[in-house]
């Protein structure tokens, strides 16, 4: 995910909230009440340069195919 988050907004907050926000979203409709989506623990966030936004967006846009081909870059997968 490629995000701008405003200065005064810690990251750990947005991220807390996505994953609430989502997690909801997706369990609200889950018709079947022993399943249930949970994230894992941890997140990572970096900033970027202007200049590098297209190849965040671009791995971003590609992560799943990343994970399925194994050409993930290591560092930007960590969560802890």
């Amino acid at each position: 995910m490629v995000v701008a988050i405003v200065p005064d907004l810690a990251v750990s907050t947005y991220v807390k909230n996505i994953k609430g926000s989502s997690s909801r979203f997706i369990n609200v409709r889950q018709p079947d009440p022993f399943i249930s989506f949970y994230w894992q623990d941890g997140f990572s966030g970096f900033s970027v340069s202007v200049r590098l936004l297209h190849k965040a967006i671009a791995y971003a846009n590609y992560q799943k195919n990343h994970h399925a081909d194994g050409t993930t870059v290591p560092i930007l997968e960590q969560t802890e």
